[in-house]
């Protein structure tokens, strides 16, 4: 039973993974008259996002399909995260050479804003050559008052089977971003990802000198990572053991990545356990028992709930138990290692937070607890 409540678990959280990307969130549309509507938006890939979304008044309304030609721009009310209507030029094959002679809207992910603005915009297949042009299906558009200016990854070439990316993009970056004295020197080492232009928008904003507050999204970033400390106490399930006692302490690390999903994570966490109990077993042994262990915990983080002051997180996934001393000694020190399904429930608060975390045995379990049950409190450091 302990083990399908596990699965139905983790298969939830996996469908998830596939839904959350088909859900409707609230959010607002801006219309090119001025006007705006609330509702609920379908969020997306930035493909699909860039062409037209789904929009819905309320839950059980009608669909409606609103392309870049008929908004100035929309936003998800949950994150803040912004699209924006653009203009691109994109490249046809014409007169046996690729030649920037179109253009068309598309909504464009707003990666910062500050100074100037960033935005990140969709291209198409048949709008560029990935094995000439470039190797990313993107390319971004650095806003300064008006006017807009198109960093495209062009002019690659394959050279055997690598492809060689041109850093023509970044002299585009330097003339885009000249108000800086030092941008030659910014630009040499940029790469064409969300968080190396991100990161050369910080640096701009600092050498001009700037004093508006400078906001980047969190999509903009690769990844996100986070260090806590955590102790707790654990509850032992054995009916041969009385008398017990057992503690935690250790760190957890976690790891999301906004760009793919942003309710999905994994964690990692080393706990060091002290234990100490009375063993009944008449046919084994009895007596008072001491042990300590390291436990090594590996889980898929679910953010029910995510917002920047609360996280609610479900995380399913298995421990790994490996001795490291005990007294009386009755298994060599290293060979009482065993695995064990876990089901951990953090609420957070800001910096701080609590967790319950059910752990089973994972097959039979000779000669350990048959589970245990542990409720701790985290501090997430700065």
């Amino acid at each position: 039973m302990k083990r399908f409540l596990f699965f139905a678990c983790f298969f939830f959280v996996l469908n998830q993974l596939f839904a959350q990307k088909n859900d409707f969130e609230k959010g607002l549309i801006f219309l090119k008259d001025g006007t705006s509507r609330a509702g609920y938006i379908q969020r997306n890939t930035l493909q699909q996002n860039g062409q037209a979304i789904p929009f819905k008044e309320n839950l059980d309304a009608k669909t409606e399909i609103f392309k870049p030609t008929q908004l100035d721009r929309f936003e998800f009310l949950g994150d803040g995260t912004t699209f924006k209507s653009v203009v691109i030029s994109y490249y046809q094959f014409i007169n046996g050479k690729n030649e920037k002679t179109g253009k068309i809207q598309r909504f464009a992910e707003r990666l910062s804003t500050g100074a100037v603005t960033l935005y990140k915009a969709p291209i198409l297949p048949l709008e560029y050559d990935s094995n000439v042009f470039g190797s990313k299906d993107f390319l971004y558009l650095i806003q300064n008052g008006e006017n807009f200016t198109q960093i495209d990854l062009l002019k690659s070439k394959p050279q055997g089977n690598t492809l060689i990316v041109s850093k023509n993009y970044r002299g585009v970056l330097g003339y885009a971003l000249r108000a800086c004295s030092n941008i030659g020197e910014l630009v040499k080492n940029v790469d064409f990802s969300d968080r190396s232009m991100t990161s050369l928008i910080e640096k701009y904003h600092s050498c001009i000198g700037q004093t508006d507050k400078l906001v980047v999204a969190e999509e903009s970033q690769p990844n996100v990572v986070s260090h806590k400390l955590r102790a707790g106490y654990l509850i032992i399930r054995d009916d041969f053991l009385e008398n017990k006692s057992a503690f935690n302490i250790g760190y957890q690390g976690s790891i999301r990545m906004p760009s793919l999903s942003k309710k999905l994570g994994l964690s990692f966490a080393a706990d060091f356990i002290r234990q100490s109990y009375f063993w009944n077993d008449p046919l084994f042994y009895s007596g008072d028992f001491k042990e300590s262990n390291l436990k090594l915990n590996l889980g898929l983080d679910y953010y029910i709930v995510r917002k920047e002051d609360f996280k609610l997180i479900l995380t399913p996934g298995f421990s790994y138990f490996l001795l490291l001393s005990e007294s009386p000694e009755i298994l060599p020190e290293g060979t009482g290692s065993f695995q064990l399904f876990s089901l951990e429930l953090t609420a957070q608060f800001k910096d701080y937070g609590i967790y319950v975390q059910n752990i089973s045995p994972m097959g039979n379990s000779i000669l350990r607890p048959d589970g245990y049950f542990n409720i701790g409190v985290v501090y997430q450091l700065k």
